[in-house]
């Protein structure tokens, strides 16, 4: 397969939320056929936690990353391609939360912990203890990956977000997760991310706190499907989250990916059209000698031309 994606990418999540270990291959082989670069996820979230809702299952499918040679051959497929591996485990109240932990530090095709339903930084000092004496015993680097998704972690953004900046090679992302948010908080649920005034605060307010501190910041699903009102709304959505510095999304359906990748990309696909239509009119008008340009009421000096031109260079580099 073609080399599909970046380490330093981190502009798509994908859950894999099949409920039983035989449901997770066939949605990873199935994204691996495709192999098309716009469809393919930056990162993989195994999620042990919400998409596996019963306890017997938990355990199945929480072996089957461990044992499953079938699975295992898989993600190595999507760490060849590029892509980053991240384990959900279940959340610290729970009875699974530490044998979740043990397995992601023994997990060795893995790249990351995202740790949910934090209410407290001791409880990602717990996980940050762990995986520093893993680095200190083998010299082997695993990222935490937070998600902010209870009324107290947000409370507390402004202290978990310092941290993260403070131990880059830990943290490298803040995910703020809006679907348990939403009901914690009482707001409509699926969350309405381009309806509902006081989430796009909430959202606002964290992207403040993010770029203040550096952090690269992403939110949580879209949760429509593939029909095409739903896909719309999704671009709708990716670009208000854009317009507010959000770095990335996570999906929970693979038709999402492309749309997600396009818009966080350094350039989106309407970014690069803007820039040939601005360099082609500003040529042509140049040519003519009819300077200054004047595109749907806005004036095109010599910096805007440069700075498409150095666009449409970078992305021949």
């Amino acid at each position: 397969m073609v080399k599909q994606s970046n380490k330093n990418l981190r502009r798509s999540y994908l859950y894999t939320n099949a409920r039983t270990k035989e449901g997770n291959r066939k949605l990873l082989e199935s994204l691996v056929k495709q192999a098309k670069p716009a469809y393919f996820p930056d990162c993989i979230i195994i999620d042990l936690e919400d998409g596996v809702p019963s306890e017997t299952e938990k355990l199945k499918v929480r072996e089957a990353y461990f044992k499953d040679n079938k699975t295992i051959t898989i993600l190595k497929n999507y760490k060849q391609q590029g892509a980053r591996i991240i384990l959900r485990i279940n959340s610290q109240e729970t009875k699974f939360f530490k044998d979740d932990l043990s397995l992601a530090l023994k997990m060795l095709y893995l790249d990351g912990i995202a740790v949910p339903k934090i209410k407290t930084i001791k409880e990602l000092k717990t996980v940050e203890d762990k995986v520093r004496k893993l680095y200190l015993k083998t010299g082997r680097r695993l990222e935490i990956h937070p998600i902010i998704e209870t009324k107290e972690a947000f409370c507390f953004r402004e202290e978990i977000l310092a941290r993260e900046a403070k131990y880059p090679e830990i943290y490298q992302v803040a995910d703020f997760g809006l679907g348990d948010f939403t009901q914690e908080m009482n707001l409509p649920s699926p969350p309405l991310v381009l309806k509902d005034k006081l989430l796009q605060s909430y959202i606002i307010d964290f992207s403040k706190t993010a770029l203040y501190y550096g952090v690269h910041f992403i939110v949580g699903p879209f949760w429509g499907l593939t029909k095409k009102a739903d896909l719309e709304e999704l671009k709708k959505e990716c670009y208000f989250l854009k317009d507010y510095a959000v770095k990335g999304r996570v999906a929970i359906h693979p038709g999402h990916i492309n749309i997600i990748n396009n818009i966080f990309s350094k350039y989106s696909a309407q970014d690069i059209n803007k820039a040939h239509k601005i360099i082609s009119a500003y040529q042509k008008a140049a040519k003519l000698n009819k300077l200054p340009l004047v595109i749907n009421k806005k004036y095109i000096g010599l910096p805007e031309y440069k700075r498409c031109l150095n666009i449409i260079s970078e992305l021949k580099t």
